[in-house]
């Protein structure tokens, strides 16, 4: 019996390497590449050649799949194959002389878009779309037991290994429990995905087969938490509305996760839209994206913002593409109504293929607006160091982005000058070219206060007239019972501001980054000054802050950080 099963296994093994033979060809390159990679000192080509061998996974296994469905003669299937790997090589090839944080990135890019060509290329001549949503559907559940799978047996084979070492006094070298890791996730697990992968096409159309937990997690997990995130970005819009303030930078990371959770829900979901008691599941669907469009559109306008202040960078790149996208997609469903779910994945996928490469790709568009941004701020006359910080933030990026030849054009020297900054391990050499000395200028705009004798309360209400708070964080909201009132202590962190308010009466404010300004310096240096004191007067109150230490962050892109802690003092006047 055991050795039937061993035969079937194997057989079903040499099955899979058949059917997939160029896929299973990439697995074993990525698998020796990473082996190799794990000695001492690697030369770069590896690691480069490892991220092309493991972009062969899903772009490989696409091209395969597509001549399967498509009935190619054997002939096509090799040109198809023999194709992909020539986009490998020319992907190895252009990352051997690219920066390691953009060939990271181009990776990522195209793993996403190869992944949904897996998706997507199979049915692209094909009609109905049960088949595809099955079909997909049956991706998914695969990809999760092959990780199931692959961790059970990472996990068995690693307590043997140890068992060996501790009970039986084999030796088993460190290095062995990592090359284990790395051959099972890199091949074992795509072998074992591949053998998943239905191979009767015309059978998913006529599938009716719809899984109860999927159906669970997606109709009382997902869609309701979507709407509740939903709800919340729409009362959020409102408030912005209202007082007339710009949405915050991270904004676009929870309208793009709320959007995309939602659609993927609403996908999970697409098989049971036509039964009679899973109607909703259509208006739910068309109301979402109808209800989209706001969150999106205050999204388009706070990126566009951003990009207009500090120019496009790949983040913003992204998120702009990415807002666009979903606009798209919800005016789209929004208008018609479809009911249609191959649009969504072969638009996305299309997306991500075209701005990879070419002038209006991420990388190049990116480089263009940061390299005319250098060259305006450079053009601006020195105001304090100001301009001198953005300029080293500006050639920061364009070195871990770009690499120093970005950076050589835009300070105007030959590419033949980076020679010398490359020997020198830093920009110093090119900010010195433009009268910019780099270890002055503060390019991480941090400004501390630590006053040289803290100053010292103990403790809470003493009596009915005086209240004291010792070594408080200054930015953390706090409700008071004093002399008979409550007074809500509220601070505003992206105005510095600390507001007392007396049952929603606003009694008094105290504006910290006023009360810091002449005592803020940079972290390296000394303490000079004793705690800031600010006194103020508000409904029969006399209220003193004491600061003794702070930290300031004024940022010059997206994000702010601001602490100060300290005492403070209530009296009756």
């Amino acid at each position: 019996m055991k050795t039937a099963a061993i035969r079937i296994a194997a057989e079903g093994a040499l099955r899979t390497g058949r059917r997939f033979p160029a896929t299973i060809a990439a697995a074993l390159i990525a698998t020796g590449l990473a082996l190799l990679q794990a000695g001492q000192s690697p030369p770069p080509w590896i690691a480069h050649g490892l991220e092309a061998a493991i972009l062969g996974f899903p772009l490989l296994a696409a091209l395969e799949l597509a001549a399967e469905r498509w009935k190619t003669p054997n002939w096509a299937r090799f040109g198809l194959s023999l194709v992909g790997f020539l986009l490998l090589l020319a992907f190895a090839v252009a990352a051997h002389t690219a920066p390691t944080e953009r060939t990271w990135l181009r990776f990522v890019h195209l793993a996403l878009g190869y992944h949904l060509l897996v998706a997507c290329l199979p049915f692209a001549l094909a009609e109905g779309s049960n088949g595809f949503w099955q079909y997909n559907r049956i991706l998914f559940q695969r990809a999760l037991l092959a990780v199931l799978y692959s961790a059970v047996l990472f996990l068995g084979l690693a307590i043997a290994l140890v068992a060996l070492d501790r009970l039986l006094g084999i030796s088993v070298p460190s290095r062995t429990y990592p090359r284990l890791f790395t051959t099972i996730a890199l091949l074992f697990n795509t072998w074992f995905f591949l053998a998943g992968i239905p191979t009767d096409w015309d059978e998913l159309e006529r599938r009716q087969e719809y899984p109860v937990p999927l159906k669970v997690f997606a109709q009382y997990l997902l869609i309701p938490l979507v709407s509740v995130y939903l709800a919340i970005l729409l009362l959020y819009l409102g408030r912005v509305v209202v007082t007339r303030t710009w949405p915050s930078g991270w904004i676009g990371y929870l309208v793009s996760s709320v959007a995309g959770t939602g659609t993927f829900a609403l996908l999970l979901v697409h098989p049971v839209r036509n039964r009679a008691d899973e109607r909703w599941v259509n208006t739910y669907a068309r109301w979402f994206f109808v209800t989209m469009l706001p969150p999106l559109a205050m999204l388009l306008l706070a990126t566009g913002k951003r990009i207009g202040q500090y120019g496009v960078t790949e983040p913003r790149y992204a998120l702009l593409v990415l807002a666009l996208w979903f606009s798209g997609v919800a005016l789209f469903y929004a208008l018609t109504g479809a009911r249609t779910i191959r649009p969504i994945p072969v638009s996305l996928g299309l997306v991500c293929l075209i701005t990879t490469l070419g002038p209006w790709g991420i990388f190049s568009v990116s480089l263009r607006s940061q390299s005319a941004r250098f060259a305006d701020v450079r053009a601006q006359p020195a105001r304090g160091d100001t301009r001198d910080r953005q300029l080293v933030e500006i050639a920061e990026y364009l070195e871990h982005r770009h690499g120093l030849a970005a950076v050589a054009a835009a300070v105007g020297v030959p590419a033949d000058s980076t020679s010398i900054w490359i020997r020198t391990g830093s920009l110093d050499g090119a900010m010195k070219r433009i009268g910019v000395d780099r270890s002055m200028a503060d390019h991480q705009p941090l400004r501390v206060f630590n006053a040289a004798s803290p100053s010292a309360a103990d403790g809470v209400e003493i009596d009915a007239n005086l209240w004291l708070f010792a070594d408080r964080n200054l930015f953390s909201r706090a409700t008071i019972q004093f002399a008979g009132d409550t007074l809500d202590l509220r601070p505003i962190a992206a105005t510095g501001v600390l507001e007392i308010r007396r049952r929603d009466s606003l009694l008094t404010s105290f504006d910290l980054g006023a009360a810091l300004a002449s005592v803020l310096v940079a972290p390296r240096e000394p303490a000079t000054h004793g705690p800031v004191v600010v006194d103020r007067v508000g409904g029969g109150l006399s209220i003193r802050l004491i600061i003794d230490h702070a930290q300031w962050y004024f940022a010059a892109a997206d994000s702010l950080s601001r602490s100060a802690s300290g005492s403070l003092i209530i009296r009756r006047q």
